[in-house]
């Protein structure tokens, strides 16, 4: 099982290598820094009314916790 799970790692690691599928994931990461959490807590109040309320506050609270980042 080992021998099989090597060579996944290394096939999906070459796929890496590729420049559209790396630019692919870069661009993913970016958007997951914040703009669509951003947009999301913004616009979900005016989709969903008070459950959007609810859930924008819940992401802007947990988003202002602390940092499990050291």
């Amino acid at each position: 099982m080992a021998a099989v799970d090597l060579s996944l790692c290394l096939l999906i690691n070459r796929a890496g290598a590729a420049r559209p599928v790396r630019s692919f994931f870069i661009a993913i990461s970016r958007l997951g820094d914040g703009v669509v959490w951003y947009i999301m807590i913004l616009v979900w109040p005016l989709l969903y009314g008070a459950p959007g309320i609810s859930a924008s506050l819940h992401m802007g609270v947990v988003g202002l916790g602390p940092s499990t980042r050291r």
